[in-house]
């Protein structure tokens, strides 16, 4: 599982006037069944915690939004079939 970044909280904070949208993407761990299509589904959505709070520095910003990213789609593992060995 990936940790969050602080680059996201420290453009949110940089930038006050502008609107931070979280996007939820499923079904991309499907990606790897080939030949089977996958379904791909994106949600934009605001954060229910709000934007940046005065006392949040950027790190604590993008865990607090990657945490609801979490919650709304949580981490999967893709699948691959494993090719036999010939030998």
């Amino acid at each position: 599982m990936l940790r969050a970044r602080s680059g996201l909280g420290r453009l949110a904070l940089e930038v006050p006037e502008a609107h931070v949208t979280l996007v939820a993407i499923e079904g991309t761990s499907d990606l790897t069944g080939f030949p089977r299509r996958p379904r791909i589904r994106l949600r934009f959505f605001d954060p229910a915690g709000g934007g940046p709070r005065p006392e949040e520095g950027a790190a604590e910003l993008s865990a607090r939004l990657l945490a609801e990213l979490r919650e709304l789609v949580p981490p999967s593992r893709s699948y691959r079939k494993r090719r036999s060995k010939a030998s």
